[in-house]
């Protein structure tokens, strides 16, 4: 059912409410009703007569996308972390040789494209997180003034390691015990062993 906000001013009081209706002149219907019991004017009869204003809009695309903003900022920073976890987990299989075009000839080079253009739309989800949450990426902003693109990259490669070390929080290697991001870097001989093959 369509959306419509009922917005009324009376003595420098305001009134904003969010309704449902199947058509305007139905929600122009209910929003005199508020309105009467807000204002406390049983006697009208037409939006007109309510107060000093009223308005009666129907909802666009900007209004409901208002409206969904927390929610869907809240399941976008939850899909990154899931997201960071997983190009973390795989990264660090094809980048400790425990993954390999070897293992799977036929899917590895569509594995490591989509890793890739996973990373670019990641990348693009963090900068609108930031924005609308009114933050910015001032660190990567100024290693790419003061770097150019390299400056981009280094910084890029930080935030990697840092994302690969809060996804390993709490993960053991099943070998030595170790935090998994620890024998990542330094690997103990049964991960040495593992890449060796």
């Amino acid at each position: 059912m369509p959306l419509y906000l009922i917005e009324g001013s009376k003595d420098g009081d305001m009134f904003a409410e969010t309704i449902e209706a199947d058509t305007m002149e139905e929600a122009e219907a209910l929003a005199v009703e508020r309105l009467k019991e807000a204002w406390g004017e049983d006697e009208a009869e037409e939006l007109s007569d309510l107060g000093d204003a009223a308005l009666v809009t129907e909802y666009g695309p900007d209004d409901y996308a208002r409206d969904a903003a927390p929610e869907l900022l809240v399941a976008l920073k939850e899909m990154r972390r899931e997201y960071a976890r997983l190009h973390d987990f795989i990264s660090d299989m094809i980048e400790g040789g425990r993954l390999t075009e070897a293992d799977i000839p036929d899917d590895y080079a569509a594995i490591v494209d989509q890793l890739e253009n996973c990373a670019t739309a990641d990348a693009g989800a963090e900068t609108a997180i930031a924005k609308a949450t009114g933050t910015h990426l001032e660190s990567e902003v100024q290693m790419r003034d003061v770097f150019g693109a390299e400056g981009a990259e280094i910084f890029a490669a930080i935030n990697r390691y840092n994302d690969l070390a809060r996804a390993s929080e709490g993960f053991k290697c099943r070998s030595c015990g170790r935090e998994e991001a620890d024998c990542s870097a330094e690997p103990c001989a049964a991960v040495i062993a593992d890449r060796e093959r």
